[in-house]
């Protein structure tokens, strides 16, 4: 789902790669949709910083996707490379009925 990759993109920092690692089908008796794991790439010094930010934040966030709703969007892991910030982000995207 390329525009919720772009949106995680712009919400963590300019120059930020987001790489879709799995989408697992989602369903309870109501919704439908797919759970996405998703790897951020942040560069820069002060790349920690923007993956903490995400994660004091992400599970608030307002995403436009037209035609879906992310019911859920967390920060499951975050650690500091030479050059970058890795974070691991999942996400539950229903359709919107």
């Amino acid at each position: 789902m390329r525009r919720l990759l772009e949106a995680l993109e712009a919400m963590a920092y300019e120059g930020t790669r987001a790489t879709l690692l799995r989408g697992t089908p989602w369903a309870s008796g109501m919704f439908e949709g797919m759970r996405y794991e998703v790897v951020l790439i942040i560069p820069g010094p002060l790349a920690m910083s923007c993956a903490d930010r995400l994660r004091r934040t992400l599970h608030e966030a307002e995403f436009a996707i037209g035609g879906y709703i992310v019911a859920d969007a967390v920060v499951d892991d975050a650690y500091a490379t030479h050059e970058a910030a890795i974070v691991t982000v999942s996400a539950l995207v229903l359709r919107d009925a």
